[in-house]
């Protein structure tokens, strides 16, 4: 897994930029506009769940392959991590289809961001992870206004990187919490507070090592969904996983997945066909799993752009 061999990262921190007197896009629900984001390689798209309204959000970054974490921001704003002259740093939609840097230092692939009521306010949560030359990891939660104007350090855990930040309620964020030894854990973390090392969040399952987890976010009904991988698997094979209100998990017997989120009572996925080309595939977890996008040709990443096998 890409969080098992992070190199060394600079912490985020917060940049003076100029003050963007534009508004704020309304809500999505109020344009019936995409109610999903995803990559085609560093362009944004959006879509309905139902398959229509497919339209680009504009390129991130200058780097195609280096372009990832699409979200939708409570404000309407959308916020993406994108390559720019080598490195890679978290944005904000300034308008529609153009996009400011948060902060002046780059993140890496693999840290996630998400959008997140935070004392109220919609916010942009993500991360900054470091390995350091002794093998220790570590990572530090950093919070921003959407507009991208301030970054605050939320704290630091340390002994372990964490990923795949999604929403979960007012002031709390899902993540996967990693270690470099032992079992991956799927944590509920409070963001809305400033401490200097973060030593209390919600275990909510633990993932057996060698498998490791990817990606978790709560359906309507309470249930967790994410993505398993064995590391012991030469073909990288994911499976959508699900973690019941009791605690207990359980596969779902979908395999291919390499990305997945859920949006109300449905998950989106990413999963490649016999053409290695990613597409995205809705699911209630009752029924068969629908073709979202239907583009043969074309890869779609709800987390990070990849190199197109057809090209």
């Amino acid at each position: 897994m890409v969080f098992r061999a992070l190199t060394a990262m600079v912490v985020l921190t917060s940049a003076g930029c100029q003050v963007d007197s534009s508004p704020a896009p309304t809500s999505a629900s109020e344009r019936m506009e995409p109610e999903l984001l995803f990559m085609v390689r560093n362009e944004v798209f959006g879509i309905r769940l139902d398959g229509t309204a497919r339209q680009s959000f504009g390129t991130v970054g200058d780097d195609r392959t280096r372009a990832g974490y699409p979200r939708l921001l409570q404000d309407g704003r959308i916020s993406v991590l994108g390559g720019r002259v080598g490195a890679i740093y978290p944005h904000t939609t300034v308008r529609d289809r153009s996009y400011r840097q948060i902060g002046t230092a780059s993140v890496e692939r693999g840290d996630g961001a998400s959008g997140v009521i935070v004392h109220g306010a919609p916010s942009v949560v993500y991360f900054a992870t470091s390995l350091y030359t002794d093998g220790s990891i570590s990572s530090t939660v950093l919070r921003a206004s959407t507009d991208g104007q301030s970054v605050e350090p939320v704290g630091v855990i340390l002994a372990g990187g964490l990923f795949g930040p999604s929403p979960d309620g007012a002031d709390h964020v899902l993540m996967v919490h990693s270690p470099m030894i032992g079992d991956d854990e799927i944590i509920r973390l409070d963001v809305s507070g400033d401490q200097e090392e973060v030593d209390a969040f919600e275990v909510l399952a633990r993932i057996p090592f060698p498998r490791v987890a990817q990606s978790p976010s709560r359906l309507a009904d309470g249930r967790i969904v994410y993505v398993q991988f064995d590391l012991r698997d030469p073909n990288h094979v994911g499976e959508l996983w699900v973690v019941n209100t009791d605690g207990t998990t359980r596969p779902t017997g979908i395999l291919g997945v390499d990305d997945a989120l859920a949006i109300g009572n449905r998950v989106v996925y990413e999963a490649a066909g016999g053409n290695q080309i990613a597409d995205l595939l809705i699911t209630d977890l009752a029924h068969p799993p629908q073709n979202l996008t239907h583009t043969e040709y074309i890869a779609e990443h709800l987390g990070w752009a990849a190199p197109e096998l057809a090209e």
